[in-house]
């Protein structure tokens, strides 16, 4: 029985487009979106990692992209584009007498402090954030970690995530996993949460 619905920030409970800021320093920079994919990446992953702040990330984009580090513009970009998903919001209200709620997310610090103050959620009973961990999804660790803080069997918690890799690490880990599409497709037409494996 699912006693926990762990979810994801980004993607999920709060929208944002990675792909309109690639865009953005695609055009500003004059590279191809393919090579500034190849050079952001793994400045995001060292982000959600802990392992640079956005400002070391401005700087590291300025200098590989060749671009001015006021044109970079990441925490405004994203303070500007992140919105968060209202609708499910206010089902977690009444998801929350039924269900222990937590959310597992990639997120820099930054990032991280952005998504609380939209959300504007108090109820999550434990927020599990890869920057604080050094840890990102799909690592199995970080998976291992959020069934011990949360004080369940991993057959009691159902992982919400809109990547499939990170939905498929958390059946691997044992949890109950749906990859999120949209509102509808996670309660379908019923209200009632979509069937998960």
């Amino acid at each position: 029985m699912i006693k926990c619905l762990l979810f994801d920030v980004f993607g999920v409970l709060v929208h944002y487009d990675i792909n309109s800021y690639r865009k953005y320093l695609s055009a500003t920079s004059g590279k191809g979106l393919r090579t500034v994919n190849r050079i952001v990446s793994p400045l995001e992953d060292k982000i959600d990692a802990g392992l640079i702040r956005a400002g070391q990330f401005e700087y590291l984009i300025s200098k590989r992209l060749v671009i001015q580090r006021n044109r970079v513009n990441y925490p405004q970009f994203f303070k500007s584009s992140a919105k968060p998903n209202k609708p499910l919001l206010r089902r977690l209200m009444v998801l929350r007498k039924r269900y222990k709620l937590a959310f597992l997310t990639n997120a820099g610090y930054m990032e991280y402090k952005v998504a609380l103050k939209l959300m504007g959620f108090p109820y999550f009973d434990c927020k599990i954030v890869s920057c604080y961990l050094k840890l990102i999804k799909p690592d199995p660790r970080i998976y291992k970690h959020a069934i011990k803080k949360l004080g369940l069997r991993p057959s009691e918690i159902l992982f919400v995530d809109d990547k499939k890799k990170n939905a498929d690490a958390a059946r691997q880990a044992g949890m109950a996993a749906i990859l999120f599409k949209n509102n509808r497709g996670l309660f379908g037409r019923s209200g009632k949460l979509s069937r998960y494996n």
